[in-house]
């Protein structure tokens, strides 16, 4: 799912490749909108521009696609835990493809068809959880609605926190949902929430609020703490590494860390030679940055090569993996990689691997 995980921390276990080479290129025909995923073989599920869902295998090859049979696709695609593929689209209704791409369901949902969607939640229990403007459903595994309710302002994030769902709005108001109750407000971040919010250690939420400062969020208390805030923007949302720090990139091209007392951790150039004065050209990050189990980070930026950052801050491109979109970057298996760009290219990235 977008955000790897329903905390959203954007981490995976998995370990990032020690030695990032490039495996293969693909092209997906129409282009790729918003986050892709991956299965446990390494297939990579994407909803393309062209309004098809479509998996491709470990080395790039179309396995399947389907469309759905009344307007376009408008969501990233996430997988349930049956193995099908899902995907909202302009009717307010679910494309589903099992895992073998067949059978295709089109499910009618009570979504405005207008309401802009939020990334899709798959939750623990089996089910999904769909938002769209001010208007969040909790489907079952079969798709049916197990409850819905509607908010005061539009959302931006969904979370699952111990068999609940919080809720984040754009104003950021942080809402809790425990059906059949209607969602109440637990907490605020002060600002608006634009690039979505994680679920951090002991009860806590965080965001990167009105484009300059990282907060923390105590759900219990209802306080604020800042991790940081400055005049660069900050190209959220924040990755959560396993010891608690919070990373993210800023409009010069650097990647910042932060512990939960405000304390930098990481301040790392995304390419050698690259003052972080003129790397601002190069545009901002479409990709966020993912964790591995040893504490490597791997990102992605316009115009450069996919990167894996250690612990001590070396940086190792994957060379000839370089796009202008960067829209997604993912795991897809043991020390493998996938960055699907807008325009469609698809780029393999493993461990010291020849190219195919």
């Amino acid at each position: 799912m977008s955000g790897l995980d329903g905390a959203r921390s954007h981490t995976t276990s998995q370990g990032l490749p020690l030695s990032p080479t490039l495996t293969f290129r693909a092209r997906i025909s129409g282009g790729v909108r918003g986050s892709v995923c991956a299965d446990e073989r390494g297939h990579v599920i994407a909803s393309t521009l062209g309004n098809a869902l479509v998996e491709v295998d470990e080395k790039g090859n179309e396995v399947w696609s389907a469309r759905p049979p009344a307007g376009m696709l408008s969501s990233a695609p996430a997988i349930l835990s049956d193995g099908s593929r899902v995907a909202l689209t302009t009717t307010g209704s679910m494309l589903s493809v099992a895992a073998a791409g067949s059978p295709v369901r089109h499910v009618g949902l009570p979504l405005s068809a207008a309401a802009r969607p939020i990334a899709l939640l798959p939750v623990q229990s089996g089910g999904v959880v769909v938002g769209a403007g001010r208007e969040i459903l909790w489907l079952a595994q079969d798709l049916s609605v197990r409850a819905s309710a509607k908010t005061d302002e539009d959302l931006v994030e969904s979370i699952e926190r111990g068999g609940n769902i919080l809720l984040v709005t754009g104003a950021g108001e942080v809402l809790e949902w425990r059906p059949p109750d209607a969602p109440r407000r637990i907490a605020s971040f002060g600002g608006k929430v634009r690039t979505g919010a994680l679920l951090s250690p002991k009860n806590h939420v965080s965001a990167v609020v009105d484009d300059t400062t990282l907060i923390d969020v105590n759900l219990k208390a209802d306080t604020r703490h800042i991790r940081t805030q400055g005049t660069t923007t900050l190209e959220g949302p924040p990755t959560l590494l396993r010891n608690g720090e919070l990373l993210v990139m800023d409009s010069q091209g650097l990647i910042l860390g932060f512990s939960q007392k405000g304390l930098e951790t990481w301040r790392v150039a995304t390419e050698p030679g690259v003052s972080p004065s003129n790397s601002s050209s190069l545009g901002g990050l479409r990709a966020p940055a993912i964790v591995g189990g040893q504490g490597r980070v791997a990102i992605a930026r316009p115009g450069l090569d996919v990167a894996v950052v250690s612990a001590n801050g070396s940086l190792l491109s994957a060379r000839g993996t370089a796009c202008p979109d960067p829209e997604s970057l993912v795991p897809a298996g043991p020390a493998r990689l996938v960055l699907a760009c807008a325009s469609g290219e698809l780029f393999g990235i493993a461990n010291g691997k020849k190219r195919q």
